[in-house]
């Protein structure tokens, strides 16, 4: 009989789900993959989406990163984020409900049932927290880092300044826009990215020519969230003393093997990476770093004979590429 319910009990599962009753998660449910319109604890009607990397099985006494995914229409998706999820071991969570055309405070209580269910069901970093969103959506995600700073660490905003939303100087902002955006011009967007960084925050921008109101490509976001979570994984004020040493001890590790990086457009990534996190300069082989990176710059301009010059850092949080510049 045990064995019986045993074999039946997944099918037992798939039909409280489809007849639309509630059934809880356990732990065993959220194997690698994507779980989607999974119901919030506080109201089952709003549901979320989560991506979880294959470490998650695997290491079952971590903590893991988490990028929340927000949308101006409603369901976001995972941002197309998955292989940067699997290879830096965090996890996707998408918040379906909140959209434009709702009153900030049922939003808000959207956003915490989202939080507030995850925190009880998955293994959550306690601060190497990020959101991300375009439009609409990108002012959803400041609100969370607004409304949680201690839980938080980066937003990612696309085509969206905020409107005036602001966010403890710890977190990092990172700013993607068109310059032709006719819907959110992008001289509010470069104001709030002034603003930002006069208070203080780690803060970055990527002004696209000729782009409207659009959403970044994948390699752009992907660029910004590298960088914001390389920075906060030694940076931020509430990590735990233990995960900054491990990754100080990365970071020194990287540098060293960064000049052995054969491909020389990925060993200036890697350098102009390394180069932009805090304090680097300070590092007893940060010349080794300088070097990896003049190398790479000679043998990419070699290369591209009569053709723009390669992406040229003037500072470690400036940087000019063929598209646009980031700063």
């Amino acid at each position: 009989m045990h064995k019986y319910l045993s074999r039946t009990f997944p099918i037992l599962r798939l039909l409280t789900v489809l007849l639309g009753l509630t059934a809880p998660l356990s732990a065993e449910d959220f194997t690698p993959g994507a779980h989607k319109r999974l119901p919030c604890d506080g109201n089952k009607e709003w549901t979320w989406d989560v991506f979880i990397p294959k470490a998650y099985a695997e290491k079952p006494d971590k903590k893991f990163p988490v990028i929340w995914c927000c949308g101006a229409g409603g369901n976001p998706g995972f941002w197309q984020l998955e292989q940067w999820a699997e290879k830096n071991e965090a996890l996707l969570i998408a918040m379906n409900d909140p959209k434009n055309g709702l009153y900030w405070n049922t939003i808000h209580k959207m956003q915490d049932d989202v939080i507030a269910t995850t925190e009880a069901k998955l293994r959550l970093h306690p601060c190497l927290r990020f959101s991300i969103g375009a439009s609409g959506g990108a002012w959803q995600a400041i609100w969370i880092a607004k409304r949680y700073p201690d839980k938080h660490a980066g937003v990612i905003m696309q085509v969206h300044s905020g409107n005036l939303t602001i966010c403890p100087k710890h977190i990092s902002v990172a700013f993607i826009a068109g310059d032709a955006d006719k819907t959110h011009p992008i001289s509010v967007t470069k104001t709030a990215y002034e603003g930002f960084k006069r208070r203080g925050n780690p803060v970055k921008i990527l002004v696209v020519p000729g782009r409207g109101h659009e959403k970044a490509k994948t390699d752009e976001i992907v660029s910004m969230l590298d960088w914001m979570y390389n920075y906060q994984r030694i940076s931020h004020p509430n990590l735990p003393p233990e995960d900054k040493a491990a990754v100080k001890k990365e970071i020194a590790e990287r540098i060293k093997a960064c000049g052995d990086i054969k491909d020389p457009a990925a060993r200036l990534a890697e350098s102009e990476l390394l180069m932009s996190l805090s304090d680097i300069e300070k590092s007893p082989d940060y010349k080794l770093l300088v070097v990896a990176w003049s190398k790479a710059s000679r043998e990419l301009a070699e290369a591209m004979t009569g053709a723009a010059e390669p992406g040229k850092v003037r500072n470690k949080n400036t940087v000019v590429s063929g598209e646009g510049k980031t700063e």
